[in-house]
């Protein structure tokens, strides 16, 4: 009788509604999103290096962010945009400039300024969005050399040379750390040539995952500080700062996600054999 049952629940397995089946993976999978929490993650040392050159700016240090990535790349992209943010929205007295050279890039840089103002900065005097600018490697290159005179006016129509922020900086050479965002071209190699080469401001960059493997070797060559890949560099970053964020949902649900398709198969291999082997006994 024991056997006769447990033949028949392992023969229930092999026919339980797929729509169950949907529906635990959707509920899995959205939890995440809507509480988001970190699993266990090993951050690395690039990570790791990018996170400490934020921690030792200083007040009156001004970091440049530059958002080269369209809405395609943003789901990749933006959750490291916003764990950065909340960190310098922590550090008193440093000011942050931001630029595009992706039509839309300007537009991911106003996304993330309501964290800056919720810690009581000011548009003008702690961070500035000077917009997007046409041409790729050579707008870039007119940015490194003399900032108000490649951005004459704000993505908010004011006189660049009447924001205080902007008092500080005339080159890429008075910026204490820039980080790029890319999705595409232009993206580190033009910002290697054009700044980093020129300037030797350090230079991090986030970039979708895809671009990884083309932009190591200048990491290892000492040529940018960090590379931040996908939403695992998001959620890397977000453990050192102890908040849980987009990065670290996204991560904690695409893993939830592969753990219980995994369960899924193997205790829809296990139930297969086994229902076949009560068929053979049977048949013997």
């Amino acid at each position: 009788m024991a056997a006769e049952t447990k033949g028949g629940f392992v023969e229930k397995l092999q026919h339980v509604d797929r729509r169950i089946l949907y529906l635990v993976l959707a509920v899995l999978v959205a939890i995440p999103l809507i509480w988001p929490f970190t699993l266990p993650l090993q951050v690395s040392p690039a990570v790791y290096s990018l996170y400490d050159h934020v921690e030792s700016l200083k007040s009156g240090d001004v970091v440049l962010m530059s958002f080269d990535y369209s809405a395609g790349g943003a789901p990749d992209i933006h959750p490291q945009v916003e764990a950065i943010v909340r960190h310098l929205a922590k550090k008193d007295g440093v000011g942050l400039v931001t630029v595009g050279f992706f039509p839309d890039g300007p537009m991911f840089a106003e996304k993330v300024f309501w964290i800056l103002e919720e810690a009581g900065k000011t548009y003008g005097e702690d961070f500035v969005n000077l917009g997007y600018r046409a041409g790729g490697e050579g707008a870039i290159a007119m940015l490194a050399s003399d900032v108000k005179a490649a951005f004459q006016t704000d993505f908010r129509g004011n006189d660049t040379s009447s924001l205080p922020l902007l008092q500080k900086v005339k080159s890429a050479r008075d910026f204490s750390l820039i980080i790029e965002f890319a999705g595409g071209s232009p993206g580190p190699p033009e910002w290697i040539r054009q700044v980093q080469a020129v300037y030797r401001v350090p230079l991090a960059v986030g970039i979708s995952t895809s671009m990884v493997p083309a932009n190591m070797p200048f990491l290892e060559s000492g040529q940018l500080i960090s590379i931040l890949s996908g939403l695992r560099g998001a959620a890397e970053y977000e453990v050192l700062l102890g908040e849980a964020g987009k990065g670290s949902a996204a991560m904690s649900s695409q893993t939830l996600g592969h753990l219980v398709i995994m369960v899924f198969l193997i205790v829809g291999n296990v139930s297969y054999f086994l229902t076949r082997k009560n068929s053979s006994r049977r048949i013997s």
